[in-house]
């Protein structure tokens, strides 16, 4: 994992406060923490922002199914489970119509009960050998991403510990680019209002003058 530049996470003079704040996380072996009041000033602004921008409100026209579409799973009523029990048979004076449908259920419980009872018997002879199998794979699963887990730990610890040297390494220059900054900005100013002074300084003498030659 790269580390970025410190020059990359400096924070802008023009930025907003809640984009210093998150800015300011990247250099926290440098700047000092933001206080209570400029969090507090920070989230003011965001709530402000967001008033701007209300939530849409959900719309009526939905239907019940699309509003909860896991009512069904929720429904007391069971499965049928009769057309897999085994048929009672019918009496011998029934006819072809009323023998057909008692025979397709017997068709489909007996396929049910003869695939159950394969099942079972696979079960009995191969359960205990996949499950211990099942558990073995589970186990080299969960040894592999501790690794993982404990690998990715410490490249985190790594990655922090350079950040924080070459925060320390280049401290002293970025306060005395900040100073530097402030003075320049402080220049800047100072210069501006002495134009403007020197500006009204040159419209009284114009208007003097054209006060003297009138």
């Amino acid at each position: 994992m790269s580390v970025p530049a410190y020059h990359d996470s400096l924070p802008c003079a023009c930025a907003p406060p809640f984009k210093s704040l998150s800015l300011s996380l990247g250099l926290s072996h440098i700047e000092p923490a933001p206080s209570v009041p400029a969090l507090e000033a920070a989230k003011a602004l965001i709530a402000a922002e967001l008033s701007h921008h209300p939530p849409p409100s959900p719309s009526s026209s939905k239907s019940a199914s699309s509003a909860n579409p896991y009512a069904h799973l929720t429904s007391p009523s069971p499965l049928d489970t009769t057309r897999y029990e085994a048929q009672d048979p019918s009496s011998s004076r029934a006819s072809p119509n009323d023998v057909e449908p008692p025979l397709r259920r017997a068709y489909t419980s007996a396929a049910y009960l003869a695939s159950r009872v394969q099942n079972l018997q696979l079960l009995d002879a191969y359960g205990a050998n996949a499950w211990l199998l099942s558990n073995h794979h589970l186990e080299n699963q969960l040894r592999a991403l501790e690794r993982e887990l404990a690998q990715t730990r410490r490249d985190m610890d790594e990655v922090n510990i350079k950040r924080a040297r070459r925060q320390e390494l280049v401290k002293a220059e970025l306060h005395a680019l900040e100073d530097t900054w402030k003075k320049g900005v402080g220049r800047v100013l100072e210069t501006e209002v002495a134009v403007h002074e020197i500006q009204a300084q040159i419209r009284d003498e114009l208007r003097k003058r054209s006060s003297v030659h009138k």
